[in-house]
């Protein structure tokens, strides 16, 4: 059998299978979707970590329970560190570094516990079989790591320049959807060019109701947990039964029926 084709049919059967496994979790587990994320994000494989799917989980990670989650998979990812088992533990340090300049800012105190093996991984040395040094870019990532967790003012500069790379990304697609949809007299078509969006996705995991509205979500600092509608109809409920007014008519009601019957 031809070498790249059983190398590909390998892939596609393991594709499957992992994609199998993903789907029994979700239906016979509490396991939630930012979490296998968050698994795949940070597994053993050669390819790190999308930019989408790192900003995807820091959105999430604003949610207490799915912090909590996150942060379990990142401790026990970086526990895992040796001269043998590197990709994981690296992998989890690049999306550490993400939560720490655009999650929660209880990050920063959270993974204090981690700085020691860190530092370990910032004395790492590997190349790989093609001359290229793993170990300069483990330490470099290392290194910015541990001074982000300082949380001195390299945090916070981190963190606005995070926030204000977000803004102007936002302020960006907000310019091209006008643009698009505007007006203008070119021979009267009635076509009218596509949305396009820059710096979102349409993941499901974007849309929750209980996060906050466009615009506020760039400022979020930090943790939030999911609130109960019911709390929020029984809050109008009291609010309603202690207006000055609640219950004045029915307490006019027999004066009223006392006039009309005179």
């Amino acid at each position: 059998m031809d070498a790249p084709f059983f190398h590909e049919l390998r892939r596609q059967a393991s594709s499957y299978l992992t994609g199998k496994i993903r789907s029994a979790r979700l239906a016979l587990t509490d396991v939630t979707p930012t979490q296998l994320m968050t698994e795949e994000a940070t597994n053993g494989d050669a390819s790190p970590p999308s930019a989408k799917t790192m900003s995807l989980i820091a959105r999430e990670a604003f949610e207490i329970d799915e912090y909590l989650r996150i942060s379990d998979i990142l401790h026990s990812r970086l526990a895992t560190f040796d001269r043998r088992q590197w990709r994981e533990p690296y992998k989890a340090l690049l999306l550490l570094e993400h939560l720490l300049t655009q999650g929660p800012r209880s990050v920063a105190l959270e993974f204090q516990k981690d700085r020691a093996v860190i530092q370990q991984m910032a004395a790492f040395q590997h190349i790989d079989e093609r001359g290229f040094n793993w170990g300069l870019t483990v330490k470099g990532k290392s290194e910015r790591v541990l001074k982000l967790l300082e949380r001195g003012p390299f945090l916070e500069e981190e963190r606005e320049r995070a926030r204000k790379v977000a803004r102007e990304i936002k302020g960006f697609g907000s310019f091209n959807l006008s643009s698009s949809g505007g007006g203008g007299g070119g021979g009267g078509s009635t076509s009218r060019a596509a949305p396009q969006t820059y710096g979102r996705s349409h993941s499901r995991y974007e849309d929750r109701p209980w996060k906050a509205e466009d615009g506020e979500e760039e400022d979020k600092e930090n943790l939030v947990s999911r609130p109960d509608p019911r709390s929020a109809r029984e809050e109008a409920e009291e609010r309603h039964h202690r207006h000055p007014f609640h219950g004045f008519a029915q307490q006019r009601q027999p004066e009223a029926m006392l006039l009309l019957s005179q």
